[in-house]
């Protein structure tokens, strides 16, 4: 069973350790919160490396979802940036087919990031597309939830036009509020150990700052930073954060444009989809010697970081130099390229990767006189001059007291009341019922064997196969059912011994293994119970390659209607996928003791494979069969030859040759007519009708196979 070490000491940080178990070993979903500098991003860094499930990183903002390495909400789930109304059906667009579905199903958790600027109908629309494309009305689609944000921090985005609308179905704002998030079993845990601060009372004061209890004599404490005079010498590199865009851009207008040197610019280059609104840096830059700059990102060399303030000491075409105080030398500073990520299943490790769509090139600096509060959030200052008396949002305030490394370091441009320090009631009164709840070991291996259970049920699920394949039947019996009636029947049949015998038994099974874990017995710990689980995978996998493979082969059809035809095949293409993906696992299974983890890999291979499957344009009805078959090209002429045949005589498929036959054929390869009458299925009247054909298709193979 994979396992990796958790990169938290257990007594030094238990709220991370709790947290790493919890998202490493269990199905239990996680609000990550904490006061800013708690290591959140590093968290997610690290969970992000560990590479132990297949994860896809999401966020409300595309500036927000570049810096977490991800994708935003809208883009990966396709959904239209509207509000969205709760219990409503949504569309699958047209663009999002094959790989995007694919690797919506694939998908075992889900990272949110900067959670708190997510409204709770954006967290339902993804709800319903995750339960829509996984096919299962579990909440999130039965998807673990890591959430990631700190609501006293910034808030979602209401306009004006859309506050009665949210406010009719929702009682808030916040993600909280999202109606499938009270149907899961979450824990809010909060991170407590600060990094970015070392001084405790600053740390205290920070903290009433975000819980707005701060008393007249910690108010008297915070405008004793107050010096609107203040001029700050050029050697301690202050950054002056503003509550507005146009204040910030004022400032650094006047300020570049007193500086008598020559400007400079520099223009950003933007290769394939990158989207407008998550542009990192300025798409044009201009320069001047002695202007105060910012870096956009953390150097791998480690001579700069995200957040640090230098001036410019020359300009050169495609690189600038920056000096800063705490560096023995210049910085030698070149373009950068962010990257805009899409995300797909690697063929090779079968895992969910970040796929490059496009990007972003630019000098990785910013002028930075001044930035806005919102643009500061999760950067790092050692001095900076706060103007924040002009507020108008939730956390503002105390986003920009906390950027500050010490209390020495922070200057005020205008008073602070208890007016200008907002704290939303609702993300109080939330944060306050969810009090960290502590998870003892105990607690933690019981859920661990609680995902065992939901792991174990899910291989015994055979919804996803059955689903498409009553598909297949509905569309033949609507509109087929007096040309394809014996068809029809058959696949009402073997449905029907799906019902009474498959499905009969996994419940009978599953509720034997639930009984075990009602007397808190982890499944996985019984070795008795771990033979069954395997002696069942193997029946299971026998049954439903009976009765399903049979399905697969009277429904190889090709309606006349090209509209019908369509959701036909779209819908038997399903139930092959599905057929693939559930044998694949049932096999490794039935050959190997359960564990919950390495199964999920087993999954990730097999849906790799069916996609280099569909990459090769190979039919992906063959995936099952071409694993059984020693010459797969030879089979795949095969039933090439047998489709068009089969067009021409204008009969099914299996009515000129079942496949089961041709992979007999492949494999034997026949080169005369007594070698292939040995062929099982090849009576004399098949051999007489398609012998000659047959050959001739063997032969040409191996012919073109030589040269």
């Amino acid at each position: 069973m994979p396992t990796v070490i958790s990169p938290y000491d257990k007594n030094e940080n238990p709220q991370a350790w709790t947290a790493w178990e919890c998202l490493t070993r269990t199905g239990v979903s996680i609000f990550l919160t904490g006061r800013a500098g708690t290591g959140k991003t590093t968290f997610l860094k690290n969970l992000r490396d560990s590479r132990l499930k297949r994860m896809a990183i999401v966020a409300p903002t595309g500036v927000a979802a570049i810096n977490a390495g991800g994708m935003t909400i809208h883009s990966f789930f396709q959904l239209a940036p509207a509000f969205y109304e709760p219990d409503k059906p949504i569309k699958i667009e047209k663009g999002m087919r094959r790989e995007k579905l694919k690797m919506i199903r694939g998908v075992e958790l889900l990272v949110i990031d900067e959670v708190s600027m997510v409204r709770p109908d954006l967290l339902d629309a993804v709800d319903a597309r995750l339960r829509q494309v996984r096919r299962t009305d579990r909440p999130f689609g039965g998807v673990q939830l890591l959430l990631i944000g700190d609501l006293m921090q910034l808030p979602p985005v209401v306009k004006n036009d859309e506050t009665d609308v949210i406010f009719r179905f929702y009682p808030s704002p916040f993600f909280f509020a999202s109606r499938a998030l009270a149907k899961i079993q979450y824990f809010a845990i909060e991170l407590k150990r600060v990094y970015r601060q070392n001084d405790a009372k600053f740390i205290d004061l920070l903290n009433k700052v975000r819980n707005n209890c701060l008393t007249e004599a910690d108010l008297e404490l915070l405008n004793s930073r107050y010096n609107p005079s203040f001029n700050p010498p050029d050697s301690k590199r202050y950054i002056r954060l503003t509550t507005h865009n146009d204040t910030a851009a004022s400032v650094n207008a006047a300020r570049l444009n007193a500086l008598k040197a020559t400007p400079r610019a520099y223009e950003a280059t933007v290769e394939g989809k990158f989207p407008e609104n998550g542009c990192p840096a300025e798409k044009s830059l201009v320069l001047k010697q002695g202007a105060q700059v910012m870096f956009l990102k953390n150097d791998p060399q480690g001579r700069y970081y995200n957040g640090k303030i230098g001036h410019v000491q020359s300009l050169a075409e495609g690189e600038v130099t920056v000096s800063c105080d705490d560096a023995d030398e210049p910085i030698v500073v070149k373009p950068y390229k962010w990257q805009n990520f899409s995300y797909s299943i690697d063929p090779k490790t079968a895992e969910v990767v970040q796929k490059e769509e496009g990007s972003f090139t630019q000098i990785p600096l910013i002028l930075a006189w001044a930035i806005t509060i919102h643009k500061s959030q999760g950067l790092t200052f050692d001095h900076a001059i706060i103007d924040a008396a002009n507020s108008f949002s939730s956390g503002q305030v105390y986003v920009a007291l906390s950027r500050c490394r010490t209390f020495e370091g922070l200057v005020l441009s205008s008073r602070l009341s208890n007016s200008s320090i907002r704290v939303d009631r609702d993300a109080l009164s939330y944060m306050a019922g969810q009090e960290e709840r502590s998870l003892s070991q105990e607690q933690i291996d019981s859920f661990a064997a609680d995902y065992a259970m939901t792991v174990l049920a899910d291989v015994l699920d055979f919804r996803p196969i059955t689903v498409p394949a009553h598909q297949v039947l509905r569309t033949l019996q609507e509109n087929y059912s007096t040309t394809y009636p014996r068809i029809i029947n058959d696949i009402e049949n073997s449905l029907l011994a799906v019902d009474q015998q498959i499905a009969h038994h996994a419940e009978t099974f599953l509720n034997i293994c639930r009984a075990k874990r009602a007397q808190g017995i982890d499944i996985i710990a019984d070795q008795q119970l771990v033979a069954r689980i395997s002696a069942g995978a193997k029946y299971f996998e026998g049954e439903i390659s009976r009765l399903f493979d049979h399905i697969v082969e009277v429904s190889d059809l090709t309606l006349g209607n090209v509209e019908i035809n369509r959701r036909y095949a779209d819908a038997r293409s399903a139930l092959v996928q599905e057929l693939s993906l559930k044998r694949a696992i049932l096999r490794w299974l039935a050959a190997n003791s359960f564990s919950p983890l390495q199964l999920a890999q087993v999954k990730a291979e097999a849906v790799a494979q069916e996609q280099q499957a569909e990459r090769k344009n190979t039919p992906s009805a063959d995936s099952a069969e071409l694993a059984e078959v020693r010459n797969k090209g030879l089979y795949l002429d095969l039933k090439k030859w047998r489709k068009e045949k089969a067009d021409d005589e204008n009969v099914p498929a299996f009515a000129i040759l079942q496949n089961k036959t041709l992979m007999a054929i492949a494999d034997s390869a026949p080169t005369t007519a007594k070698e292939l009458a040995a062929v099982k299925g090849m009576g004399k009247t098949k051999i007489k009708k398609y012998g000659d054909e047959i050959l001739n298709v063997v032969a040409n193979h191996f012919s073109k196979s030589k040269r």
